[in-house]
């Protein structure tokens, strides 16, 4: 078909697994705004709290398993496989043709880093925005994680800068 596209370096996702609707699609756009508010149905609620629930677990998984000597495909990956392992998809896999399954933006990349061959070590600090596509929503969220030894520590502006973000966040929230 004229519209369709695969991306190469994505990590594979099986084929019984639902795909969103932008993915494979050579011409992608964001979709009008129209200033109507779409109210959920308790069915839609639901299936958002399963994929945030994915969501949720998967950013745990991948803090848990990040550590200093991997590389970013290697996060990539982990958290590509606990995404697919729960019959989900990895949102970012060809969203406007971003090509991994994982959003890493390490030291002073601000948003949407693409995942590479970049070697984590002590000192780096990294945020990993998860995304995952189950039950035809979306899940997402994201955190920021130190990478730290015993001699080498994340400057401590980038600690409390982290800290006040987190904390206007949860203020906002509320």
């Amino acid at each position: 078909m004229e519209d369709e596209w695969t991306i190469s370096e994505a990590l594979p996702v099986p084929s019984n697994i639902i795909r969103p609707p932008y993915a494979g699609k050579k011409n992608q756009k964001f979709p009008p705004l129209n200033g109507r508010i779409h109210i959920h149905k308790e069915e839609e609620i639901k299936c958002l709290r399963v994929a945030s629930n994915l969501a949720a677990r998967t950013l745990k998984h991948a803090m848990d398993n990040t550590k200093v000597g991997m590389t970013l495909d290697q996060v990539d990956k982990i958290v590509h496989d606990y995404i697919i392992a729960d019959g989900a998809y990895p949102s970012a896999i060809d969203f406007m043709h971003f090509p991994k399954s994982v959003c890493l933006s390490v030291n002073d990349v601000v948003s949407h880093g693409v995942p590479n061959s970049y070697v984590l070590k002590a000192g780096d600090y990294l945020n990993i925005d998860v995304v995952c596509y189950k039950s035809g929503f979306h899940g997402d969220n994201s955190a920021m994680i130190f990478l730290e030894d015993d001699t080498t520590k994340v400057h401590e502006d980038i600690k409390r800068l982290s800290k006040i973000t987190r904390e206007s966040m949860f203020m906002a929230i509320d």
